[in-house]
C-alpha cells in the first residue's frame, strides 16, 4: 500500500527541482505583498482599505492574464515531453498573442470600468483611492504579459530558476521602492501603484535578459517564424477558451464572495485584507505544487506514459495531503504574530484572526481540489474544468455567500468558514473524476 502511496526517490527529486523554485517565487510575491501590505497599513484604515479593494479589482484581470495562456500550457508541458520543438515555438507563440489581446482588455477594464467595480465594495472615499491604484498599474500589464509568457514557457522546460532569480530582482525593487515612494516621498497608496510598476519592468527585463543569453528553445528564431498552424491553432484556441472563461469566472466568483463578506460590517475590508493575505501566503506550497504537477504530469502524458500518469495521481494526492496539514498548522501557530504588525485596532485584529484558524481548517479541502483541478487539466479536458471549478463556484458558494450575507446576522468569520466549507462537496466531485481517468490523454498528435 505504501508503494502505491509514495513514489521512488526519482519522483520527489523531479518533483522539487520542479516545484521549489516556483514555490519559492511565489513565496516571494506573497512576502513582498505581505510587506506592502503593511507599510500601507501604517497609513490609515481607509488607505488600508482602498488598496485592498484595487487588489480585489486587480484580481479578475491578473486572473484573465493567467488565462489567456492556460490552453497553450497544457499542449507545452505535452509537447516537451514528447520533445517536439516545432509544436513548442508555435504554443509559445500563440501565448504571445493571446497576452496582447488580454492586455488590451485589461487595460480597457482598468480604466473605463474601475471606479464603478471599486464602488461595489466600499465607500466613495476608499474607491477614489483604488481607482488612484488601478490608474497607475494599469501601466505594468505589458510587463506583466511579457513576463508570464516567458516565465511559464521555463517552467514547462523544467528551468523554473530563471523566473524565480527576475522576481527575486523585481521583488527586492519593489520592497525598497515601497519604502521610498510610500515613507520618504509621502506618496500613500499612489506611491504603493507607482513602486509595483517600476519593480515589473525591473522583473521582466531580468527574465528577458536571461532569455536572450539562454536562447531556450521555444525563443529561438522567434522574431522569424511567428508562425501557428492552423489545426493546432484550432485545437489549442478550442482548449483556451473554457480554461479562461473558468479563470475569468472563478475570479469573478471571489470577488463577488468578497462583496458578500463586506455586508457583514465596518471591520470586513480592512480584516479581510490582513487575514487573506496571510492565507494566501500558507497556500503557496499548494499551488507550486499544482503547478509541479500541470507540468510533470504534462510531460508523462505528452510522452505517452499513460500507467505512469496513473502511478503519479497516488504520489501527488498524497504529498498535497501532508503540505496541506503542515501549512494549516504554520498558518495556525503564526497568524497572531503577523496580525499584531498591522496598525489597525483590536477589533479588526480579533476578526482578522478568526478568519486564519477557519482558514486552516479551509486549505486541506483547497488543496486537495487544487491537485485535481491541474491533473485534469495536464490532460486537456478543459470543459470539466470549466464545471468543475466556476460552475460549482456560482451555483453552491457565490448564492450561498449572497444569501446568508443578506439575509442573515452572521459574522464575518462564520460566512467565511460556511461559504468555503463548501468545498468539501467538490473534493468528492474531484476524486470521482480523477477516478473515472477520462483525463489521461495524449494530446501531441493533434498537430499531425
Amino acid at each position: 500500500m505504501l508503494k502505491r502511496l509514495f513514489g521512488p526517490k526519482e519522483f520527489y527529486r523531479r518533483v522539487m527541482n520542479v516545484t521549489i523554485p516556483i514555490m519559492l517565487q511565489q513565496v516571494l510575491i506573497m512576502v513582498v505583498g505581505l510587506a506592502d501590505n503593511i507599510m500601507v497599513g501604517q497609513l490609515n484604515q481607509d488607505v488600508i482599505s482602498g488598496v485592498y479593494v484595487a487588489t480585489k479589482v486587480l484580481f479578475v484581470v491578473n486572473f484573465l492574464m493567467f488565462g489567456a495562456i492556460e490552453g497553450a500550457s497544457v499542449f507545452f508541458a505535452q509537447f516537451v515531453g514528447a520533445d517536439d520543438e516545432k509544436h513548442i515555438k508555435q504554443c509559445f507563440n500563440f501565448k504571445i498573442y493571446a497576452e496582447i489581446l488580454a492586455c488590451i482588455i485589461g487595460f480597457v477594464v482598468l480604466f473605463f470600468f474601475g471606479k464603478p467595480l471599486a464602488l461595489l465594495f466600499d465607500n466613495e472615499v476608499r474607491a477614489t483611492i483604488a481607482v488612484s491604484y488601478l490608474r497607475i498599474y494599469i501601466l505594468c500589464l505589458p510587463a506583466f504579459a511579457i513576463f508570464y509568457s516567458i516565465a511559464s514557457s521555463f517552467r514547462e522546460i523544467n528551468k523554473a530558476i530563471y523566473p524565480m532569480i527576475s522576481s527575486i530582482i523585481g521583488l527586492a525593487a519593489n520592497i525598497i521602492l515601497n519604502y521610498i515612494f510610500i515613507f520618504i516621498l509621502k506618496k500613500g497608496a499612489v506611491g504603493a501603484a507607482i513602486a509595483t510598476v517600476i519593480a515589473r519592468y525591473i522583473e521582466m527585463a531580468f527574465l528577458v535578459i536571461i532569455a536572450m543569453i539562454k536562447k531556450p528553445v521555444f525563443i529561438n528564431n522567434i522574431f522569424t517564424n511567428a508562425k501557428i498552424d492552423k489545426k493546432l491553432l484550432k485545437i489549442m484556441t478550442i482548449k483556451s477558451i473554457p480554461l479562461l472563461v473558468n479563470e475569468v469566472l472563478w475570479a469573478l466568483g471571489q470577488t463577488i464572495l468578497v462583496y458578500a463578506y463586506s455586508k457583514t460590517g465596518e471591520l470586513s475590508s480592512a480584516a479581510l485584507s490582513i487575514s487573506q493575505a496571510l492565507i494566501d501566503v500558507f497556500t503557496i506550497a499548494i499551488v507550486a505544487l499544482g503547478n509541479g504537477i500541470a507540468i510533470i504530469m504534462g510531460n508523462t502524458l505528452g510522452n505517452n506514459d499513460i500507467p505512469e500518469a496513473k502511478r503519479q495521481v497516488w504520489y501527488f494526492s498524497t504529498l498535497t495531503i501532508i503540505i496541506s496539514l503542515i501549512m494549516s498548522t504554520l498558518l495556525v501557530l503564526l497568524c497572531p504574530i503577523f496580525v499584531n504588525f498591522y496598525n489597525v485596532g483590536d477589533d479588526v485584529k480579533s476578526v482578522a484572526m478568526m478568519i486564519c484558524y477557519f482558514g486552516a481548517i479551509i486549505i486541506p479541502l483547497l488543496s486537495i481540489n487544487t491537485s485535481s483541478f491541474f491533473m485534469i487539466r495536464s490532460g486537456g479536458f478543459t470543459a470539466v474544468v470549466l464545471i468543475f471549478d466556476s460552475v460549482f463556484a456560482y451555483f453552491i458558494q457565490v448564492p450561498l455567500a449572497l444569501i446568508l450575507s443578506i439575509f442573515t446576522n452572521l459574522s464575518l468569520p462564520l460566512l467565511f468558514l460556511v461559504v468555503n466549507g463548501a468545498e468539501l462537496i467538490k473534493v468528492f466531485i474531484g476524486i470521482a473524476l480523477i477516478k473515472s481517468g477520462l483525463w489521461l490523454r495524449n494530446l501531441t498528435n493533434v498537430a499531425e
